[in-house]
């Protein structure tokens, strides 16, 4: 038996055999003894046997070869590395297409494909969910869709009187004047609509896209204000389908979308016989207009960092306490604080101005400037001071989506302070926007504001429940379009359909991630450093911020809103 023993041990160092573990296992399930085990290694060696048990991991790990890298990759994983075949990983993955939609979305489109993608699931109602919105480049060129007959890729505000319905080619030549006449236009993006479900289980907090429609960017206030109002009520009619109730209706930094929004969002006062009336209504300066059923707007932490970034680099510079804050005036404070030329280099590159982590980087090498000392002139001291009260609302604004081990009451206290020296930078000196673009201030304001206010629903809705703050915004769609751009290589901008499909295998892909975290660096431009102290030293440890990652209480039985807003 020994030697039988060292001759399998001696089989298994000489075989070429990919997935030898796969082998085994069959080998033990079929109760196969030594002898066996060595047949089977034989039979394998020669080509006359493939073991085809794989395991969960395999499987996720081929979707994910078919969905990213396509046809070929899958393909070439299945012949080389013994990974499943394409046919096996189509059989078992489960994916859900929303329908593009030809025009302005309707309710009945829209209605349709929230039942698609809600169907067969039971989320219930212990949370509350963010309506998120924003738009990605698309391909410019008309496709058919055999599901329903329609030509897309044209834009959703000139096309309510142009005839989609392809019944004759007379319906293209139509189409084909009417765009060479200007009269309708290609949709250079698609506007995405997704939920994203503020619970902190793996398989149910990623993004959910529902409605696609292309737009040729020309859409005014008041038409985009309609479009997301008509979403809006068709997911009120699917309330049951969907289960958690609408907190939030959240958004990037474009001026459109955020005049809408103020248009659906600040309509009346909130009622004093609301549940969360009491809980907001004695915190000082906090603006209580929401909209029907006490809505509010939210604007993603990103986009406003990246906001706070282009204050400091803007060549005109920005007014702080009556201090002229200049590019200029900042690298010598810097230089001062001993950062090196060539590190303000990089932090100071005006051309970069997408890229988050260095945005962080940026900010925090602000708020850690030194004080001056005695020895100072008084127009260095004054500017220093300038400066750390500008740092000062940065490290406010970052530090609460940053900071792992934070509770949520340190959350909303950080907030509450960002809110507050927001609003006297931008109203000292009569400043205004001279210190902050109005939109960056507004945004702040809103950030801040929608926080509280689901907060409030939570502790309302679900008195034993926990939020994560870092869910809202519009930061797990975002993950999504990363994982578009990236699929089958070079092919980076789909077109309307192929963008309804690639969004489905996204969010597939990110639920695989969400299993597998280490699988997945991320997008590297987006991803934010996870810290443990104020400080902001990064954290080496972890690589995504996330409700698994964070390490804080987040409660809502253990907050007091008023206290924390005192205290910020």
């Amino acid at each position: 038996m020994a030697r039988k023993i060292v001759k399998f041990i001696m089989a298994l160092a000489d075989c070429n055999v990919n997935r030898i573990d796969a082998l085994i296992r069959v080998g033990l399930n079929c109760h196969a003894g030594i002898n066996g085990m060595l047949e089977l290694l034989d039979r394998t060696n020669k080509g006359l046997y493939k073991p085809k048990d794989y395991t969960d991991e395999e499987m996720l790990r081929g979707v994910l070869f078919l969905r990213l890298g396509g046809s070929r990759v899958a393909d070439l994983a299945h012949r080389s590395l013994g990974q499943p075949g394409i046919s096996t990983i189509r059989r078992s993955s489960a994916v859900t297409c929303v329908s593009p939609c030809a025009k302005t979305p309707t309710q009945l489109e829209i209605r349709d494909n929230i039942q698609e993608i809600f169907k067969g699931t039971n989320l219930g109602g212990n949370y509350g969910y963010v309506l998120m919105i924003d738009e990605l480049k698309l391909e410019e060129r008309p496709r058919w869709d055999d599901k329903t007959n329609r030509i897309l890729g044209l834009c959703r505000e000139h096309t309510k009187t142009t005839e989609l319905e392809f019944c004759s080619i007379e319906v293209a030549k139509t189409i084909l004047q009417k765009i060479l006449d200007k009269k309708i236009h290609w949709a250079s993006e698609a506007s995405v609509f997704s939920f994203g479900i503020l619970s902190g289980e793996r398989h149910e907090y990623g993004s959910r896209p529902f409605v696609i429609s292309g737009t040729c960017k020309r859409e005014k206030a008041n038409p985009h204000a309609d479009l997301i109002q008509n979403v809006i009520e068709a997911c009120n009619k699917e309330a049951k389908m969907i289960g958690p109730p609408m907190y939030c209706v959240a958004s990037d930094g474009k001026s459109c979308r955020g005049s809408a929004l103020i248009i659906l969002t600040h309509k009346r006062l909130l009622s004093p016989s609301s549940a969360i009336f009491p809980l907001l209504s004695d915190l000082c300066l906090m603006s209580l207009l929401v909209g029907d059923h006490n809505l509010t707007a939210d604007k993603d932490y990103k986009h406003v960092i990246k906001r706070l970034q282009n204050l400091l680099l803007h060549k005109m510079g920005t007014l702080i306490n009556g201090v002229h804050i200049t590019p200029a005036l900042l690298r010598f404070h810097l230089k001062e604080n001993k950062v090196l030329q060539m590190r303000l280099d990089y932090l100071l590159n005006p051309h970069d101005r997408q890229n988050v982590p260095l945005c962080y980087l940026l900010l925090k090498e602000v708020w850690s400037l030194l004080d001056p000392s005695p020895s100072d002139t008084p127009s260095f001291v004054i500017a220093r001071q300038a400066l750390q009260l500008l740092g000062s609302l940065f490290r406010h604004i970052v530090i609460p989506f940053i900071q792992i081990n934070l509770s949520l009451s340190d959350q909303l206290a950080h907030l509450s302070a960002a809110a507050h020296l927001a609003t006297f930078i931008y109203t000292v000196n009569g400043a205004q926007s001279k210190a902050l673009a109005v939109l960056t201030f507004w945004d702040i304001v809103l950030l801040v504001k929608n926080a509280c206010f689901c907060v409030a629903k939570t502790k309302v809705g679900v008195p034993d429940g926990k939020i994560w703050i870092i869910l809202l915004g519009t930061n797990r769609l975002e993950s999504t379009f990363g994982l578009v751009r990236s699929m089958i290589g070079t092919d980076q901008n789909a077109d309307l359909l192929q963008l309804s499909t690639r969004l489905s295998h996204a969010v597939e892909c990110l639920n695989i991630f969400e299993k597998k975290p280490k699988w997945d660096r991320g997008p590297k431009s987006l991803r934010l450093p996870a810290i443990e102290d104020g400080n902001g030293d990064i954290l080496a440890k972890v690589d995504h911020i996330n409700p698994s990652s964070w390490k804080g209480n987040v409660e809502v039985a253990t907050v007091s809103l008023l206290t924390s807003w005192n205290r910020g």
